[in-house]
């Protein structure tokens, strides 16, 4: 009995930290099935004018219309509901499947080396942040049980919010100069990412800033999209969401209480979508894509009974605190994300217009989660 639960508690642990390995990774490496590269390879730069195609792209979900009204509380079922939910969305192109050169191997290897080499560095950065920020925490937990009014309380909360964004500031510096440094890289050698900026979505205004721009693309059979959750490095605009991907605030009921939670996303994520269906862009065709997020399945299965709650009586689900709810709400996430043509340009992705989504992908990873601890558990274990 003693080794059946030895074994058992070095399976969850080795499990936990395998995951923590996984985002890291996940965050790096897109899954290349089939050879699949960017669009536009060199001869796309020689095709004629009339064998292209405009594309509109836009982003929805499938919170109500709020007819230009900015929603203060939408109810998901299972007891959740939001207050606010917005995404930085960056890097996102359309792909066909071909033959992958050598050369471009060659170069996706050296971007991947780069970023890992780039995300490992940060991982020490990262923690010496995180610390000061905890340090922060700490210091304004004790004084706000210690206020003796509310007007004291909402004072002490500001100055935080203050001295955190400093932090938070300097980090982003740091982390944009490096970020830059690769994006230049990816920029020069691929001209075919059409979508470079990032943009953030707030999913109960309905709205995404800055305007996402139309793109011209050679007339194709697209089997899959690509996109990216990239951190915020703006230190002058939208600061609370600096270093952060995604953030959403709301409430859960937790034994008939209603306990406030945040979701923070705060490293890179990839998106690689497809399905069974492809997407045929025309020549001359004036092309709507759609990309939705199904934000009522983000919290589908997720048990929150288990959750921690801090001293000032919230959840907080990040990498660090309550990390088996995060991994399970990003993969969430990943999967309900849809992709397709807009036909009917009504802005909302329908059942039938939907060509792929992120199913493969967590099937993917999830396959890839297995592999790692069996041969962590058992060496010399191939596939």
């Amino acid at each position: 009995m003693r080794k059946k639960n030895c074994d058992r508690r070095l399976f969850e642990q080795v499990n936990r930290n395998l995951r923590s390995l996984l985002v890291i990774i996940n965050s790096l490496v897109i899954i290349n099935c089939g050879g699949v590269v960017f669009v536009g390879n060199p001869d796309d730069e020689t095709e004629e004018t009339n064998n292209q195609s405009v594309v509109n792209l836009q982003f929805s979900s499938d919170i109500p219309s709020s007819n230009g009204l900015n929603l203060q509380n939408v109810d998901l079922g299972n007891g959740v509901s939001i207050e606010s939910a917005r995404l930085n969305l960056g890097r996102i192109h359309l792909k066909k499947d071909r033959v992958i050169s050598d050369e471009e191997k060659e170069f996706e290897d050296y971007i991947t080396q780069k970023k890992l080499d780039q995300e490992l560095e940060n991982i020490e950065q990262e923690k010496l942040e995180q610390a000061k920020l905890e340090k922060i925490e700490l210091q304004y937990d004790e004084l706000i049980a210690k206020a003796d009014s509310e007007e004291k309380k909402i004072l002490l909360e500001e100055e935080e919010k203050i001295k955190k964004s400093e932090s938070e500031k300097s980090l982003a510096e740091l982390k944009a100069a490096k970020e830059q440094e690769i994006e230049a890289i990816e920029n020069e050698q691929n001209d075919s990412l059409k979508w470079k900026d990032s943009y953030l979505y707030d999913m109960l205004a309905q709205n995404i800033k800055p305007d996402i721009p139309t793109a011209i693309l050679p007339s194709n059979d697209y089997e899959r999209l690509e996109f990216k959750l990239v951190p915020s490095r703006s230190t002058t605009e939208n600061l609370d969401i600096i270093n952060n991907s995604a953030d959403l605030t709301g409430s859960v009921e937790i034994n008939g209480s209603a306990i406030p939670f945040r979701l923070q996303i705060r490293q890179e994520v990839n998106f690689s979508l497809k399905g069974e269906g492809k997407l045929q862009i025309l020549p001359g065709a004036n092309f709507n894509l759609v990309v939705s997020f199904h934000i009522r399945n983000w919290f589908a299965g997720v048990d929150f009974s288990s959750a921690i709650i801090s001293s000032r009586g919230s959840i907080k689900i990040d990498p660090v605190n309550n990390p088996e709810i995060y991994h399970e709400i990003l993969n969430n996430i990943i999967q309900s994300t849809g992709f397709g043509e807009d036909k009917n340009k009504d802005g909302k992705l329908d059942d039938n217009e939907s060509v792929g989504s992120g199913e493969e992908q967590v099937k993917d990873a999830q396959k890839a989660l297995l592999y790692r601890y069996k041969k962590h558990l058992m060496p010399g274990y191939s596939k």
